[in-house]
């Protein structure tokens, strides 16, 4: 595999891990709010809290162990308005984090 496509394949994965970790941040950001004031409809809140940790974990699990070619899809399919451009910013540091670790080889 050519290097650069390697590491757009890498970029991928940290917007993922990114934007799953963001997902998990206004969890917790969400649940501080819950308990300081209670809500009015404690299933629908709650239910919404466990949808944000289960989508956050959902992209976080994507961007580690899925293959290249779905994490390549569920990088695009994760950028799609202009926040991503704000994830994009984020997800460098990330990036420069994960060329770090030894991915195995695929047959993309």
């Amino acid at each position: 595999m050519r290097k650069d496509k390697k590491d757009w394949i890498l970029y991928c994965r940290s917007i993922l891990i990114t934007t799953g970790l963001g997902f998990f941040v206004f969890s917790i950001w969400f649940s501080i709010n819950i308990y300081n004031t209670p809500p009015n409809n404690a299933v629908l809140t709650y239910g919404v809290l466990l949808v944000f940790v289960g989508f956050g974990s959902v992209l976080f699990y994507a961007g580690l162990c899925s293959s290249d070619k779905k994490a390549k899809l569920w990088a695009n399919a994760a950028t799609v308005d202009i926040l991503s451009i704000f994830t994009m910013i984020i997800a460098y540091p990330v990036y420069k984090l994960l060329k770090f670790i030894k991915w195995p080889k695929s047959n993309v």
